[in-house]
């Protein structure tokens, strides 16, 4: 892989992170232009907190939609975007904003896709009428696109028309264009007007977008002394009261084109000239954010603005596995997946399709074992401190190349600080919360953390380490005894995950201390840096029902629910399905091999026992009932019975399932047992589902890969 790719697509990555968070808390339509000049005046960084920030629609988009070309061998092609959208997207919450059908692009959109209607009809303005087809998400979930066609301003645009006619048309189909070009071409012209000049000049100059943005470019360049000025002009011209809908695309194109001609190739005056004139500024200065981040690279993003971002992305698919979003990682992922994407005309639709000529290269990402690296200048992983008093990060941590470094300064007799992973966020973690994210534990009982560290002395050579981990009730578990860390020697710290009594793991780390006495009233100064950290092996952990917690829209942990409602119950999880089959899910998502034990109790119809499950409309389950036992795949809507038998022993009651390979093997406690061969998802979560049913669980035992 071509690591200076790898690196220009994280800093795509991470300025949209940067725009969206500085937009967010002035997006409200309350936020009118003249009360963010009031109250914030020239924008110079974030006007609230970033750190602990909630899932948002500008990025679910990127991260999710972008997932077809790993999902599907054919790449990218109409039927392969809309199964990725109700395959990532929860019936009615988190990813996009669910304003109702007819109101809400994105809605609506859904709603077609899940009767069967594809793209482009899903999102024709001959469908849904030309008013909403044409709203802002056309260009706003676009710039996964971009990033994997770096240097290929043609092949951003096919891919981003076609991604984004799963939901628009007309001049939205102009924007998405327009913004996947300029990430793309941003990786070559180095200058934002010569960019925007080169992308409008590849698009419909018929189009009112392109009319539009040329429009206010001359206008711009003509007044270049303050961008407010154009503002006005855009304000006079093209405001919002002149188009339809709750957010067009047009007003705010022209936003963004503002502020990438004012920002004279600064990133942070970019994004900041893109907030301060309004409408909708997270998704506007997340556009922006992208392109100058692959303009300007990780040098050219201002410190102030990247540190809070801390590598991680919160998201809210149906998946509380990959929700987190490690930035260098996704980074790598689509770094890899640039590489193998060839285009060529397709068979009908009269358009083109994209295809990947190799599966292999992605092999690594499929798994549920991790490896962080700190090749990109200054990244983290999300890597969290203890003590910054004490560990500091300063000017080697942002400029350091080959590990997170971090400088011990002053310990003495008596101090603790440290490092750590968090590796489960609750519902509290998040004061701003938006698009209702679902997590589990990125890690549990059995799973080893490996840390591989170094320390370099410069004062007083008695650095000592423990790994810890903290636990959901609050207290902290060291592993072991602290121990001296030998400087200039790499250690490898590994962590096994020990019995937890039930509780959830939050964070995983190493602390630090020194039991040396001052010198001249002087503690010890060292550099402590991170090399690498591995995740890897296998659970085997039980689900304690009493130490739970409840996350949004009352998902309890570890589960994702989708169409089903869940509700703690002492020792028990109860769930209720209604008309359309709704599942709950749980378990690493690249989960292979399994072993899961569980208990169903109070069971009103038939329960389903769900596993394989890459996709709301891509998953294998049992079905149990008194008489009957069905094993079934629903697969894009439609739903096949694979094998069925009969039974005639009444209660479910304990449940065990094996999964191999291609292979399942289900056991009920009364000693029947089923197995059946031809498995073909490779991987997945797993869960419990059903229509129309009620039951419990307890005694959850789970162990997988």
């Amino acid at each position: 892989m071509d690591k200076s790719l790898r690196e220009k697509i994280y800093a795509g990555i991470l300025g949209k992170a940067i725009g969206v968070r500085l937009g967010a808390p002035v997006e409200p339509y309350q936020w009118t232009y003249e009360l963010i000049r009031e109250c914030f005046g020239d924008i110079r960084g974030y006007v609230k907190d970033s750190e602990r920030f909630a899932a948002d629609d500008d990025t679910n988009g990127p991260v999710f939609f972008i997932r077809s070309l790993i999902d599907y061998e054919t790449g990218l092609s109409y039927e392969s975007i809309a199964n990725t959208w109700l395959n990532y997207a929860r019936d009615g919450e988190g990813m996009f904003w669910w304003g109702g059908e007819g109101i809400s692009t994105e809605h609506t959109a859904y709603n077609n896709l899940k009767k069967g209607i594809l793209p482009p009809e899903s999102g024709a303005s001959s469908k849904n009428g030309k008013c909403l087809s044409e709203q802002v998400g056309g260009q706003i979930f676009i710039d996964s696109w971009g990033y994997v066609s770096l240097g290929d301003i043609d092949k951003a645009i096919t891919l981003a028309e076609m991604a984004a006619s799963v939901s628009h048309d007309g001049e939205a189909l102009e924007g998405a264009k327009f913004i996947a070009g300029c990430i793309a071409g941003a990786d070559f012209i180095k200058e934002p007007i010569d960019l925007v000049r080169t992308v409008l000049g590849k698009l419909d100059e018929n189009s009112e977008y392109v009319r539009t943005l040329n429009d206010v470019l001359a206008y711009c360049l003509a007044n270049m002394d303050d961008f407010r000025k154009a503002y006005d002009y855009v304000a006079k011209n093209y405001s919002y009261e002149k188009y339809e809908g709750a957010c067009h695309i047009i007003p705010n194109a022209c936003i963004v084109l503002i502020g990438l001609i004012y920002s004279k190739g600064d990133f942070a005056r970019a994004i900041e000239i893109t907030v301060m004139c309004g409408w909708d500024t997270d998704s506007n200065a997340g556009v922006v954010g992208s392109i100058m981040g692959v303009m300007k690279g990780i040098d050219g993003i201002d410190w102030h603005y990247r540190e809070p971002i801390n590598d991680l992305i919160i998201a809210s698919s149906m998946s509380p596995y990959l929700n987190y979003v490690d930035l260098p990682l996704f980074a790598e992922l689509l770094a890899e997946l640039s590489g193998t994407l060839v285009l060529e005309e397709k068979a009908y639709a009269n358009t083109k399709e994209i295809r990947r000529k190799s599966l292999d290269k992605l092999d690594k990402f499929l798994t549920n074992d991790i490896f962080m690296d700190f090749a990109i200048k200054g990244s983290s992983h999300g890597l969290k401190i203890i003590n910054d008093f004490r560990l500091v990060k300063d000017r080697c941590t942002r400029e350091s190349l080959d590990g997170f470094n971090a400088l011990v300064d002053n310990l003495v007799k008596g101090d603790f600080c440290g490092i750590y992973l968090k590796t489960m966020y609750m519902k509290d973690d998040f004061p701003d919360n938006r698009y209702d994210p679902v997590l589990m534990p990125r890690v549990n009982v059995g799973k080893n953390v490996e840390f591989t560290v170094l320390s370099e002395n410069i004062f007083i050579d008695a650095l000592e380490y423990a790994p810890f981990i903290d636990l959901s009730n609050g207290k902290r578990k060291f592993l072991a005894d602290f121990t001296l860390l030998k400087a200039g020697v790499e250690k490898k710290i590994k962590i096994k995950i020990p019995e937890t009594d039930g509780y959830l793991v939050e964070k995983v780390g190493i602390g630090l201390r020194t039991m040396a006495e001052p010198i001249d009233g002087n503690g010890l100064l060292a550099r402590f840096i991170v090399k690498s950290i591995k995740i890897y092996g296998k659970e085997a952990y039980k689900v304690d029902f009493t130490k739970q917690e409840v996350g949004f829209l009352e998902n309890v942990t570890p589960f994702s629910n989708h169409r089903i409602k869940t509700v703690l119950c002492g020792d028990r999880l109860g769930f209720e399905a209604f008309k359309e089959r709704g599942l709950s899910l749980t378990g690493a998502y690249y989960t292979k091999s399994l072993r899961l034990k569980v208990k169903f109790v109070d069971v009103l119809g038939a329960v389903n026992i769900c596993f394989r499950v890459k996709g709301l409309e891509n998953y294998y389950y049992f079905e149990i009932s008194k008489d009957e036992l069905r094993l079934c795949r629903r697969l894009h809507l439609k739903e096949e019975v694979l094998k069925s038998w009969r039974r005639n022993k009444g209660a479910v009651g304990e449940v065990e399932l094996k999964l191999g390979l291609n292979a399942v093997k289900l056991s009920l406690s009364d000693g029947e047992v089923y197995e059946y061969e031809g498995i073909e998802n490779a991987y997945g979560h797993f869960g419990f589902g059903g229509k129309e049913a009620k039951f419990s669980i307890s005694d959850l035992e789970i162990e997988n890969d």
